[in-house]
């Protein structure tokens, strides 16, 4: 009797554990179901990042989109990391491609504004390559648009980091010699080992090769050759434009794309020359046309632009930048020459009037003015009436 209590007391437990099981079941599926359902969810906030970095960069290198780009850039950067590397250094990249913008006067404030805002948070994101690299590009953007100021002192100590920061340069060598030449396209390609006298056939070999195939036969045949590869080119255009499409550049990583890589260490070393060497260009463009500053810029120019001999710096660059500093040096000489035969040099100029400083505009109104006499005749009207009590 007691085996059949317990036995008839547990059947409405096990029917309640079945009924809880069953529930619990039945809430499942309806979890599942509306999880199907339901949208998918956002990405990552490290995927709209990347893709935020990715849009700036195709905009940030148009001038006329420059501001907006570089406004949304420098208000994402609180939120990049270091996984982010590779591609805010692509931007960066894409937003100093000219130089020549950061001296734009519609766009200068905004390259300084980012210039300043990337320097602060490059520490903890961007390598040490990279940072060297966003260095260069400040050159550019922040000690270059400094000259250009009103402020004597300002100036001064703007010419002063210049000098510094030429001297501390290294000397040019070979492999920045041949860095230089691979950045403006005047490195040997691979492909063309034999000299230039040998790819020019002369005249008369030309005539021998018509002597030997008087009928063109050769002609025909290279034709028919040529022919016959571009049918087969254009057949595999179309079998490739039918297979699927390999992946875009845009949806590789930056690792694929090779964007985020930062210049080897002699490219590094002759693109902060040449930005040292534009700012030199940019004083003498701008600059010295004030009188003021006329004196400060020659200055600095003759420093930077004479040789290691005389006390200069002009052997630590390249023998192309070399080139650009002489022009610079016989700008100056030419300029203390005018300044000394009191002729104006400069195009449009009419004799004097136009090149001389206000001390001697002065010195040349005064000289020869009718009332103005030469022999201590002094007074209004040079009738020496001031003479008796001049002595």
């Amino acid at each position: 009797m007691g085996d059949q209590e317990v036995d008839e007391t547990g059947r409405p437990e096990k029917r309640q554990r079945l009924d809880e099981q069953q529930a619990a079941g039945q809430q499942q599926q309806q979890a599942a179901d509306a999880d199907d359902a339901a949208p998918p969810a956002p990405p990552p906030a490290h995927d709209q990042i990347s893709a935020a970095l990715t849009k700036i960069r195709h905009h940030i290198g148009n001038s006329s989109k420059f501001s907006k780009a570089s406004q949304l850039l420098r208000q994402l950067l609180d939120a990049v990391d270091k996984g982010h590397r590779n591609e805010l250094f692509a931007t960066i990249k894409a937003a100093f491609a000219n130089p020549e913008h950061c001296i734009d006067p519609l766009l200068c404030k905004d390259y300084v504004r980012l210039a300043k805002a990337l320097s602060l948070r490059a520490e903890g994101v961007l390598s040490r390559q990279q940072r060297a690299q966003l260095e260069v590009y400040c050159t550019w953007a922040l000690l270059r648009n400094e000259l250009f100021t009103d402020d004597s002192f300002a100036y001064n100590k703007v010419a002063g980091k210049i000098k510094a920061a030429v001297a501390a340069l290294a000397d040019a060598d070979e492999e920045q010699e041949a860095a230089w030449n691979v950045l403006h396209g005047l490195a040997e390609q691979p492909g063309s080992k034999e000299p230039q006298q040998q790819q020019q056939q002369p005249a008369a070999a030309v005539q021998d090769e018509a002597e030997a195939d008087p009928f063109g036969l050769n002609d025909f045949i290279a034709q028919a050759e040529a022919q016959a590869a571009e049918a087969e080119a254009a057949a595999a255009a179309a079998a490739a434009a039918d297979a699927p499409s390999a992946p875009s550049a845009e949806e590789q990583p930056p690792q694929q794309q090779q964007e985020g890589v930062p210049w080897d260490a002699a490219t590094m070393e002759v693109m902060r020359k040449q930005a040292l060497l534009d700012c030199l260009v940019a004083a003498k463009e701008h600059q010295h046309k004030l009188a003021w500053a006329r004196t400060s810029v020659e200055l600095l120019i003759e420093t930077v632009a004479k040789p290691s001999v005389q006390g200069g710096f002009a052997d630590k660059f390249v023998p192309a930048q070399r080139q650009q500093l002489a022009d610079l040096l016989r700008f100056v000489h030419a300029e203390r020459a005018a300044r000394k035969s009191g002729v104006n040099r400069r195009p449009g100029g009419k004799g004097t009037g136009e090149y001389q400083t206000s001390f001697e505009k002065a010195r040349a109104e005064w000289s020869g003015a009718s009332w103005v006499s030469a022999r201590g005749k002094v007074g209004s009207a040079g009738d020496a009436k001031s003479s008796a009590w001049l002595g």
